[in-house]
């Protein structure tokens, strides 16, 4: 849903953009470059059973 919704925001601002499949890691450490240029965009969450973050990446 959220990046359905960013496809739309985008779009509306003139930057179309396609969507890979969506990931999950999890763990404490991890470590993943993107193999191109991208704008990277962290957002932290927190509920009621934790935390967590999602990354979204731009290709430029």
């Amino acid at each position: 849903m959220l990046g359905g919704n960013v496809k739309t925001i985008l779009s509306d601002k003139g930057r179309d953009i396609d969507l890979s499949m969506p990931t999950t890691i999890s763990g404490r450490q991890y470590d993943f470059q993107p193999t191109k240029e991208v704008e990277r965009i962290v957002i932290p969450f927190s509920c009621d059973v934790g935390e967590f973050l999602i990354e979204m990446q731009l290709e430029k």
